[in-house]
């Protein structure tokens, strides 16, 4: 695995110097190597990823504060969110390559999440037309309407967030959807897939998320996000937003 790779590189550097120097350049080392390796296991969504992405993503957020809003228990939820969730892939895909799967050596899926520029992001109007044409003959006109105030709030919260800051929506990258299989959880997968793609593709852009569960406040910030507003949010309730400043 990973681990096993690079240990075998480090005594090669470690030899080459001594006290804390090796120690310094052999954790480099280490930290590059493993970095480098997660990033080659990461792909582009292709078409047989759409259905077991849409279930990995549906399972963590069916009993999470963010889709309450769709109703229903959350086995119906889950089973809702899994069609919702393939629709959205597929007219994200179609904008651009945007969404991200990790793969483990026996080729399953280990980490899904989606990166957006203001390219293939939707507009709130493109995102509201889409709901009412996917949605309303399937739900009815009273949960699309509540997903148009969803789409509208976040959208005022995330313009207001930013100008506190002196950023502009348009000049930032938006993560979305970012989930890790529950058997991988705590064991740094997402934080090395996450972290390896923004240290790649990040460049001299901000990166925005929203969360509404406070144990992934935690998680991002180690990532380098930093909460730059939190609101109560109608439909979703208490929201942080947060923002990943350009390595410059």
């Amino acid at each position: 695995m990973w681990g096993d790779h690079i240990r075998q590189q480090v005594p090669l550097v470690a030899m080459a110097a001594s006290g804390g120097a090796a120690a310094v350049i052999a954790y480099t080392l280490y930290r590059s190597q493993r970095r480098s390796l997660v990033t080659t296991n990461i792909q582009m969504l292709t078409e047989t990823d759409f259905k077991e992405s849409a279930k990995l993503a549906a399972a963590a957020f069916a009993d999470g504060k963010a889709y309450e809003w769709f109703g229903g228990d959350v086995q119906w939820r889950q089973e809702q969110l899994e069609w919702f969730f393939e629709m959205n892939f597929r007219e994200m895909q179609q904008r651009g390559n945007v969404c991200r799967v990790h793969r483990d050596d026996q080729g399953r899926m280990e980490c899904f999440f989606m990166l957006q520029t203001s390219q293939t992001r939707l507009t709130k109007f493109h995102s509201l037309k889409l709901v009412a044409w996917h949605m309303l003959p399937k739900y009815g006109f009273s949960l699309v309407a509540r997903v148009g105030r969803l789409v509208a709030s976040i959208d005022r919260v995330n313009h207001s967030a930013l100008e506190k800051v002196g950023l502009r929506f348009d000049d930032c990258l938006m993560l979305e959807r970012m989930v890790v299989h529950p058997s991988k959880q705590g064991k740094g997968v997402g934080t090395r897939c996450l972290g390896s793609v923004l240290d790649v593709e990040q460049q001299s852009r901000p990166v925005l998320l929203n969360t509404q569960e406070e144990r992934n406040v935690t998680f991002y910030k180690r990532l380098g996000f930093e909460v730059i507003s939190v609101d109560i949010v109608e439909e979703l309730g208490k929201n942080w937003t947060m923002i990943r400043r350009p390595r410059v």
